[in-house]
């Protein structure tokens, strides 16, 4: 009945995490004037540099394999 949801950081975490997380990168200016994403940006501002560069890449990867759908 589907994947496991899992919180890891790995090749074998959650699909849809890293494609979320983007999606806030990308669209942090326009999400900016909305109250109920203001926890969720601010966690985003808390990830290290390194860590938002890997799930770019994650995320584009993804992306890539599932198609354009994943925007």
């Amino acid at each position: 009945m589907g994947e496991p949801l899992t919180p890891k950081k790995d090749e074998n975490a959650c699909r849809f995490t890293p494609v979320y997380w983007d999606f806030l990168s990308r669209h942090k200016k326009r999400l900016q004037g909305n109250n109920r994403m203001s926890m969720q940006l601010k966690n985003l501002e808390r990830k290290p540099r390194a860590e938002l560069k890997v799930i770019r890449k994650r995320a584009q990867s993804l992306r890539n394999t599932f198609g354009a759908d994943l925007k």
